[in-house]
Parts: C-alpha cells; sequence; structure tokens
C-alpha cells in the first residue's frame, strides 16, 4: 500500500512538476534585457551588451556567436545551450508528404474560360 502511494505521488510529481522546471527559449536576436536576464550567468550589464553587439552588427547567426559579445564566454553558452535560439521555433515544418496547413497553402488560380465565338 505504502509503495503504492509514492508511485502515485512519484507520477504525479513528474506530470504537474516538470513543466514549472522546463526553461523557455529565448531569441537572442529579439529579446530585451529582462529576457536576457534569464539566462544563467546573465546580469543587466551584459545583457545590455548582448543587445548593443546585436543593434550594431546585426542578428546573430547561431547561438554560439553569442560569444562574441565581450562578457560572454563559453561557460554562459555551454550553461545556457538549450535556452538560446537565434531565430522564432514556433513554425512547425509539416511532416514530409503532406499539405501545409490551408493558411499557407498557395492557391493556384482556375483556368480562365474561354469566351464563345460569335
Amino acid at each position: 500500500m505504502f509503495k503504492r502511494l509514492l508511485l502515485v505521488l512519484a507520477i504525479g510529481f513528474f506530470l504537474f512538476a516538470s513543466p514549472l522546471f522546463a526553461m523557455n527559449k529565448i531569441n537572442i536576436n529579439k529579446a530585451t534585457v529582462q529576457e536576457l536576464e534569464q539566462l544563467k550567468g546573465v546580469g543587466p550589464k551584459i545583457a545590455q551588451k548582448i543587445i548593443d553587439y546585436r543593434d550594431k552588427n546585426g542578428p546573430f547567426k547561431k547561438p554560439e556567436d553569442i560569444t562574441l559579445v565581450q562578457g560572454v564566454g563559453p561557460k554562459i553558452l555551454e550553461t545556457n545551450k538549450d535556452t538560446i535560439v537565434v531565430s522564432d521555433d514556433a513554425q512547425v515544418k509539416p511532416a514530409e508528404g503532406t499539405a501545409p496547413p490551408a493558411a499557407v497553402q498557395k492557391s493556384v488560380p482556375a483556368a480562365p474560360e474561354k469566351a464563345p465565338k460569335n
């Protein structure tokens, strides 16, 4: 009985608590100072340096480019490698062999009707 209770509690913990520990992805090309501060090892000064670098040099091409910012080293990159992105990951590509959603399907114009001859 006690083992069953522990099992139920453990399953409940993993089902409901794991989303609390999941970190949102941070797009370093669009993030604000406050969003960049969510990265481990990044405070307000480094967050502002990231934004200044981005404004001066254009968008980052890959997450590793964040180490080009003075004060951001390999340790910060390694600690946050699963969190840092450089593009919006919200776009989901359709599975191979399936049609894209209707909103992005391109419409093909119908063939023009021939006018009757007089």
